[in-house]
């Protein structure tokens, strides 16, 4: 094979990957298959619950090295790797967060270097960390930021930049799944999709719920989606609310279902807030999105990326999630008002299957790369 016809190569360095839940894990699979689909030979380096060793994810080739021993051997098992991988001839190497490049400032690579930043693991990073991720992000060649309101925070950490800075959105989890246009069930359904940790701030939510049937409001339901450590706090919460008859906890939804879940909601709830001191912070908010191509308005939270794509009134609607009582004033606006609900769905939807892939997010990163 002659030089102009060798095939182009990407190798990706993930902190994890399918099947573990997780926004970083989704993104990491997502951006391979999308490299594929452009013509790449996709590697991924990997620490996931999958099977050990080498195994193939379509036309993506994965190499898990175990979670085992826990993160000092994880680093050396994937340095070892690395060793190998690195010979190889590739036109670029993207680590999906900074931590899992660091094999990669070990022994650089001759291809350009491309580093993800998404948001807590940044703005958490302290002490030694927290130089270890300046020198890193310093000298990638290039840094994507998943969203403006990331590129900001993650930017004003680091002391000098040698690589180029760039915004590109995370894609959509079901582009071609079908969408809830009816949005007139009744009672309407509220739908909360998360991971069960304070950032998500769904004790609020559950409050604004009851704030709602304080004002008589009987005309919706609202269910919760997802598992974390909150969960039992939150089920205390609904019980001593009263709330058994209007919310549902559903635990853990198994990947098949979760598409199901999307076309059954009428509105998407996710009140984000900052927390830890505004080092824990929503990124982007993939549930978000995903939700806004099924057709549901979304209200989320102004704190975070999500404040980056939905405009409030047009193409969704922002509260300050820390107040239960203007989470309850927007969606009594909008289980009131249904040519409102499904204007604000509508557009929001549009907004995001035209604006949101993981296709053009590896070309806007395809073509930032250095030439060399």
């Amino acid at each position: 094979m002659t030089p102009t016809s060798r095939k182009r190569s990407v190798i990706l360095i993930a902190k994890g990957y399918l099947p573990d839940a997780g926004g970083i894990e989704r993104y990491s699979r997502d951006m391979a298959q999308a490299y594929s689909a452009l013509g790449y030979c996709t590697y991924v380096l990997t620490q996931c619950s999958g099977p050990p060793g080498i195994w193939r994810d379509g036309d993506v080739l994965v190499e898990n090295v175990g979670q085992g021993g826990g993160q000092i051997c994880i680093f050396f098992r994937m340095l070892w790797r690395w060793r190998v991988l690195r010979g190889r001839h590739v036109d670029m190497v993207h680590a999906t967060t900074w931590r899992v490049s660091a094999p990669a400032f070990v022994l650089r690579p001759s291809a350009p270097l491309v580093v993800t930043v998404h948001g807590r693991e940044v703005l958490i990073a302290s002490g030694f960390l927290k130089l270890l991720m300046n020198h890193i992000l310093s000298r990638a060649d290039v840094v994507v930021a998943v969203s403006p309101t990331i590129a900001r925070l993650a930017r004003a950490l680091v002391t000098s930049a040698k690589g180029r800075w760039l915004i590109a959105w995370n894609g959509l989890s079901f582009s071609g799944a079908p969408i809830n246009r009816v949005g007139t069930s009744k009672p309407l359904r509220i739908y909360t999709f998360c991971r069960l940790v304070e950032r998500k701030n769904v004790e609020n939510a559950v409050r604004a719920v009851s704030e709602l049937i304080r004002r008589g409001r009987e005309n919706f339901c609202y269910v919760i989606a997802g598992d974390g450590p909150m969960r039992g706090s939150l089920s205390l919460l609904i019980n001593e609310l009263h709330l058994e008859t209007h919310v549902t906890l559903l635990g853990h939804i198994p990947e098949g279902d979760i598409c199901e879940l999307y076309q059954k909601a009428d509105i998407f709830l996710h009140p984000q807030i900052t927390t830890a001191n505004g080092r824990d912070i929503e990124g982007f908010g993939l549930t978000i999105a995903d939700a806004m191509s099924f057709g549901a308005v979304a209200v989320a939270g102004k704190d975070g990326g999500p404040a980056d794509f939905i405009e409030d009134g047009k193409t969704g609607v922002l509260v300050d999630g820390r107040s239960p009582v203007e989470i309850a004033d927007a969606l009594e606006q909008l289980l009131d008002n249904d040519a409102l609900r499904l204007r604000v769905a509508e557009a929001g939807c549009m907004w995001v299957k035209e604006n949101l892939s993981w296709r053009k997010s590896a070309e806007a990163i395809l073509a930032s790369l250095p030439v060399r």
